[in-house]
């Protein structure tokens, strides 16, 4: 529907509303003009004022309006605070067409579960209730926005919101375990819920930095993490912004990883100490504002080494926090700063772009130069730890003169991020103030690609219109009104295998048997030596309609179940360069090709590794266990691989080649790309390069290994690891009726030295210790459980079952899965903090034992999910690609952004799910 005219739906807005009124009741709905101006504005914006605005109590008052909405195809913004700064407004030029769907009644903290570590919220809760209600519980939620007092989890979900805690613990999107949402038409979805490790495209993740344009979030699963024993807080003051950008790097390169790491420069230093009073030397060209927390006995040694590292950046004063009146003066500074600065003009623009931290010198001289060639005043107040810069530029918007110098001074501060390998949103968003910034990050073909991924959520487009995406790409995608597979396609081998001799290495039939899935040999293989070559492959097989499976080593080909015969395996293992190791910026790019233990060997060599530890003795390559989002159990202190990914490369299935992301720790310019390809399968593209994050080795890292044979004592033993220690790994392995467990403890050596002392404590009668491991490449919990399996595990025979479950009901699902097993042999191995639990039965047995322990065990029990990833030909049917839980399934994603059905037909993702 064309902005300028009048909107369809406008002669029948009353009977509309009055059908709405019936849902949410009289008051809350409001029409009224005046306050309705009121919903123009956002934190630093203005647009156009709805033509309503409703507040909905509940997701079923959610899903019933935007079912009505959807069948008038009538523009609605979900709104929380208002606080984001993009400009998340309606329109200009709207006709008065858009409701704003307000959530601030969806305001209830619905489950606090401190033994499974989540809170269950509406997104109406602001990030310091969660904070308020987790402590006193011992917990904390760890991302923290600057304006947690006031904006909303469901806010900070859309904006992927940042905060000074982020260069340790990372953005929203690595704390939210799951959400619940409605998409346009109304459907409501669940995605993970408190659960990880689940199979399929990762919804939850990719809903993250969405700006409301994807669907409306109804309900958030947020993780909690045990509260610091202890922090320590220093500032650490400069002559020389080139002094202070360099001790940042230096800090974060010598594998000293802070809470927070700020820096304030001159301008915002004097204007605080005119407000506040914290005593900062007016002639001082910079601080540091620097936090480490962890355990009280390690902080001493961490602060020592940060002075340290200052002092040979020329430092000029140290002060440390004796107590927490001190840190709260320290911090004062830092959160007044943007607001001390502001009165010294009428207005200001907060700007937001992400650097590599290596490049804080060169940006920081970038801004000085612009300030003084627009002559405008900028200050500089930023989270530094992560290269997040907040340039803060002060002008009068009574002057239009001016007001156009900053606007031309952001546009030139987005544009020299760009260059520098930066990102032109760090935090806030694109919304509509960035728009004209996409095109200096994302090519043509990527904008595309993400508009392609909008519609398959919003075909509509009703959400949040006109966001994001600039216009001009949105024009070259048509709405769609359905997303199918096309018809059946008529492959021409024959044609294609002769139409790739020149641009790819034909694998000879003898040699096929080596691409086997499932007993399944491919008509051909071939494999591709750069990008180029898997561009054009990737195009004939569109121009033959012959299908590609991508394919690493292998490592993970039978997992899951393909129901149509492979035709052609693309073999990437040539793409095998490492391109780039940044010790400054702790980042590796890679080809996909690369192997993982080619990759880690380089690693270690320089005191840095990549936490990734899958359970398998192939060869695995880094784009594989991309593809395949496979960790292991360094996933309990880590994350997954998908928190690793900072940066990607693929080929769609139309041969273009799409790029996101790089360097940067904080990015929320454009849809997650990463969050879709992670743990695709190889179904969505095809990923050629890959950019990670890496970790610096710990100081010390032990594992200690137990076996019991008490069921009891393996439940009370793990439970008292489980919350009295902060462990790096918490496996598990039971075989032949012996429970084994095996603890991982890493960091400053102080820290383990202390931990391993607690553990030693809880020793009982019938506990023994089997193994004691020193291994600072942590790489010993694989270990382990790669010793209990046997040879038929790896050669996948038999049958291997995968469930997720919350840690609660772990021992429960343990007990199912034992008596169903009876006298046939089974051993189970799982990452138990992680809920992750693996049953491989080496033997036959009977499908239908498994099915009744399945069903019987999810009555008993909220939340469980359970698939089939390695089977025999004895369980090939009789199981089902959808979940409940899970109606906008895979096979939708798959559809819009693969019509074709080249890449992995047939290939479910991440396996069989159980009904």
């Amino acid at each position: 529907m064309s902005r300028k005219e009048a909107p369809r739906w406008a002669s029948k807005l009353d009977k509309m509303l009055e059908k709405i009124i019936a849902i949410v009741g009289n008051t809350n709905v409001i029409t009224d003009k005046k306050d309705l101006l009121t919903y123009k504005y956002a934190a630093t914006a203005s647009g156009m004022p709805p033509a309503a605005v409703i507040l909905p109590e509940s997701t079923e008052d959610i899903s019933r309006i935007l079912q009505l909405l959807y069948r008038y195809e009538v523009p609605v913004i979900a709104r929380g605070a208002g606080t984001n700064l993009n400009g998340g407004t309606i329109l200009a030029g709207d006709n008065g067409e858009t409701v704003v769907l307000e959530l601030a009644k969806l305001n209830k903290i619905l489950e606090i579960d401190p033994d499974n570590r989540y809170m269950l919220v509406e997104p109406g809760v602001t990030n310091l209730e969660v904070q308020l209600a987790a402590k006193p519980y011992g917990f904390y939620y760890a991302p923290d926005p600057a304006s947690q007092q006031v904006s909303t989890i469901g806010g900070n979900i859309a904006e992927n919101a940042g905060g000074p805690r982020c260069v340790k613990y990372g953005v929203t999107a690595n704390h939210v375990q799951g959400l619940e949402l409605v998409l346009s038409d109304g459907r409501v979805i669940v995605s993970n819920g408190p659960l990880e490790g689940l199979p399929g495209y990762d919804l939850t993740g990719i809903m993250h930095a969405t700006e409301g344009t994807f669907a409306v979030i109804t309900k958030a699963w947020l993780k909690l993490m045990k509260l610091p024993e202890a922090t320590k807080t220093l500032m650490v003051i400069f002559d020389s912004l080139d002094d202070a950008a360099n001790s940042v790097s230096q800090i974060i390169a010598q594998g000293i990883i802070p809470t927070t790491l700020e820096l304030i420069d001159k301008p915002v230093l004097q204007a605080v100490e005119e407000t506040v009073k914290i005593g900062y030397p007016l002639d001082a060209e910079a601080v540091l504002l620097i936090e480490v927390d962890g355990f009280s006995v390690a902080l001493d040694s961490q602060a020592q080494q940060i002075i340290s590292i200052c002092q040979k950046n020329n430092v000029r004063e140290t002060r440390v926090a004796k107590n927490e009146k001190e840190r709260d003066i320290m911090w004062e500074g830092r959160r007044g700063a943007v607001g001390s600065i502001a009165r010294l003009k009428p207005s200001y623009a907060e700007e937001d772009i992400t650097i590599p931290r290596t490049k804080l010198p060169e940006m920081l001289r970038t801004i000085a130069r612009l300030a003084k060639e627009y002559s405008l005043i900028i200050g500089n107040v930023f989270h530094a730890g992560d290269g997040n810069f907040h340039p803060v530029v002060l002008y009068d918007e009574r002057n239009a003169e001016e007001t156009q110098r900053v606007t031309d001074v952001n546009y030139e501060i987005m544009k020299e991020a760009a260059k520098l390998g930066g990102t032109i949103t760090g935090e806030h968003g694109i919304g509509i103030e960035k728009l004209k910034g996409m095109p200096l990050t994302f090519t043509e073909d990527t904008m595309v690609f993400m508009r392609k991924l909008k519609l398959a959520f919003d075909e509509k487009d009703i959400l949040n219109p006109g966001k994001v995406i600039p216009a001009n790409i949105c024009d070259l995608v048509s709405r769609s009104n359905q997303c199918q597979i096309s018809a059946e396609r008529k492959p021409k081998i024959k044609d294609f295998m002769e139409a790739i001799e020149h641009v790819g290495i034909i694998i000879g039939e003898a040699f096929l048997d080596k691409y086997a899935c499932h007993g399944q040999k491919p008509c051909c293989a071939v494999k591709a030596n750069s990008t180029e070559d898997v561009i054009n492959i990737v195009q004939l097989a569109n121009k033959h309609q012959a299908s590609l499976i991508p394919w690493g080593q292998g490592s993970k080909s039978d997992v899951g179940c393909r129901t149509v015969p492979a035709e052609t395996v693309l073999d990437l293992s040539n793409l095998n360069r490492i391109i780039d190791i940044d010790f400054g910026n702790l980042t590796a790019t890679v080809e996909a090709g690369v192997k993982l233990k080619d990759l880690q060997r380089l690693l270690l060599e320089k005191n840095l590794f990549l936490p990734v530890d899958p359970i398998q003795k192939a060869e695995p390559t880094i784009g594989g266990l991309t593809a395949a989002n496979s960790t292991g159990s360094l996933r309990l202190q880590y994350k997954t691989i998908k928190d690793m990914l900072l940066g990607v490369e693929v080929v769609t299935p139309e041969g273009k080649q799409i790029k996101y992301g790089g360097k940067n720790i904080k990015n929320v310019a454009g849809y997650d790309l990463c969050k879709l390809f992670v743990g695709s399968w190889g179904t969505l593209g095809i990923i050629t390069k890959i950019t990670l994050k890496l970790f610096p080795l710990p100081q010390q890292a032990i594992y200690k290994t137990f076996s019991m044979e008490d069921r009891g004592l393996f439940q009370s033993f793990l439970n008292e690891i489980y919350t009295g220690l902060e462990t790096s790994s918490l496996d598990f392995v039971i075989s032949d009726r012996i429970y084994y467990v095996n603890i991982g403890l890493s960091g400053p050596a102080e820290a383990v030295d202390m931990q391993a002392k607690i553990l030693n404590g809880l020793f009982k009668p019938g506990i023994k210790q089997t193994a004691h491991v020193e291994d600072r490449a942590l790489q010993y919990g694989k270990s382990f459980i790669i010793d209990k399996l046997p040879t038929g595990y790896f050669q996948h025979s038999g049958l291997i079952l995968k469930s997720s479950l919350l840690y609660t009901d772990i021992t429960r699902w343990i007990d199912t899965i034992l008596k169903a097993a009876g006298d046939t042999k089974v051993i189970i191995y799982g990452h138990a903090a992680n809920g992750i639990v693996i049953s491989y039965f080496p033997e036959v047995i009977d499908n239908s034992t498994i099915r009744k322990a399945v069903s019987k065990f999810e009555q008993e029990t909220s939340w469980g999910v359970h698939i089939i990833e390695i089977c025999s030909n004895q369980f090939e049917s009789g199981h089902t690609d959808a979940r409940k839980q899970m109606e906008f399934n895979s096979s939708h994603l798959k559809a819009a952004l693969d019509p074709s059905n080249i890449l992995n037909p047939g290939r479910s993702v991440g396996g069989r799910y159980y009904e």
